[in-house]
């Protein structure tokens, strides 16, 4: 993740691992969350070229989750080019997540 891609926060493990990791805005931390679980869908798992816009990520996230019997999952952030969460530009992917701990 470059520094201009997301602010600090918790995020997704870029390792792939089953939890969150904290970026500090410009590096990844050694700090871990097993909170939530995530999945990361990209258009290759069924977007529809109309739903690319990230002002419908929301109801395409809920198409998936209803599709695919996801029940417990949310979207957690829809990512356009360059890491790019505003806008109304096209998203690349949807990243899913469902809390595993309280």
């Amino acid at each position: 993740m470059s520094s201009t891609a997301a602010p600090a926060g918790w995020y997704p493990d870029p390792n792939k691992g089953p939890f969150e990791r904290f970026w500090n805005g410009s590096a990844w931390t050694d700090h871990t969350n097993r909170k939530y679980e995530y999945i990361v869908w990209t258009e290759a798992d069924g977007f529809t070229k109309s739903s690319r816009k990230l002002e419908k990520s929301g109801k395409e996230a809920q198409r998936i989750i209803n599709e695919h019997s996801m029940k417990g999952w949310e979207l957690f952030q829809a990512m356009g080019a360059g890491g790019n969460t505003t806008g109304n530009r096209d998203y690349l992917l949807l990243i899913f997540r469902r809390q595993i701990f309280e």
